[in-house]
C-alpha cells in the first residue's frame, strides 16, 4: 500500500457518514410531525389547531407524489450513502488509487464533483414526475421541491443537507485539507446547500429553469 493513505478509502467513507449523520440524529428526528405549542399549565391551556396550521406539517389531505414518497420510507437514505461509496470505488479502481497519493485524493474530488453533479440536475433541475396518474400537478416542481410536498426541515430533508456537509468534511480529511480542493468542493456543496433553503423554494434565479 503506498504511504499517505492512512485508512481504506471504504472504511473512511461508511465512517464518516454514520459518525456524522449519527452525531445529527437528534436534530434529524425519526418523525415529521413537528412543532406543538408549549403548555405550561395544563388547567389553563386548551387544545388549539396551532400544530395542523404549521407550516412544518403535512396537510391531512397533501396530495400522493408516488415518485418520491419513498424516500420517507425506512432505509430509503442508505440508497444516497450506497451511491457515493459505489462511485468513490468505481474511481479508486479506474485511478488506482493505491498507487499514489495523488490519485488517492483525485478519486475524492471526483467523487465529490459527480455526487453534486448528479444531486443538482436531478434533484434541483429536473421537473415533474414520471408517475402520469398525477395529471401534471407537479410539472413545474423539481424533486427538492416535491420531497414531503414541500415542507421545510423535515427529517428527509435534513439528512440531504448534512449528508452533502459530512461528506466536505471527510473528502477534506482524506486529502489532506489540500486548499485547492476545499476551495472547489466548499463551493459545490455550497451551491447545493443553498438550494435547499426554504426560502428558495420555488424561486428561479434570473428565470432560469422556469
Amino acid at each position: 500500500m503506498a504511504t499517505g493513505i492512512k485508512l481504506p478509502s471504504l472504511f473512511a467513507l461508511f465512517f464518516a457518514l454514520f459518525v456524522g449523520v449519527g452525531a445529527a440524529w437528534p436534530l434529524l428526528g425519526c418523525m415529521q410531525n413537528t412543532l406543538k405549542p408549549a403548555c405550561f399549565h395544563p388547567t389553563l391551556c386548551k387544545p388549539s389547531n396551532m400544530a395542523e396550521e404549521s407550516a412544518f406539517k403535512a396537510p391531512a389531505a397533501r396530495p400522493m407524489n408516488r415518485s418520491f414518497d419513498w424516500m420517507g420510507t425506512r432505509g430509503s437514505w442508505f440508497v444516497f450513502v450506497i451511491a457515493i461509496a459505489f462511485f468513490h470505488y468505481m474511481f479508486c479502481l479506474l485511478l488506482n488509487a493505491q498507487s499514489a497519493p495523488e490519485n488517492y485524493k483525485a478519486a475524492w474530488n471526483y467523487t465529490v464533483y459527480v455526487h453534486c453533479a448528479l444531486q443538482f440536475y436531478v434533484m434541483h433541475w429536473v421537473k415533474g414526475t414520471m408517475d402520469a396518474s398525477d395529471q401534471g400537478r407537479f410539472m413545474d416542481q423539481t424533486w427538492w421541491e416535491q420531497i414531503d410536498g414541500g415542507i421545510p426541515w423535515t427529517a428527509t430533508r435534513k439528512f440531504l443537507v448534512c449528508l452533502n456537509l459530512v461528506l466536505f468534511l471527510v473528502v477534506s480529511y482524506e486529502t489532506n485539507y489540500d486548499h485547492q480542493s476545499m476551495i472547489i468542493n466548499g463551493i459545490l456543496i455550497g451551491i447545493l446547500t443553498i438550494a435547499k433553503l426554504p426560502e428558495l423554494q420555488g424561486v428561479r434565479i434570473f428565470g432560469i429553469n422556469q
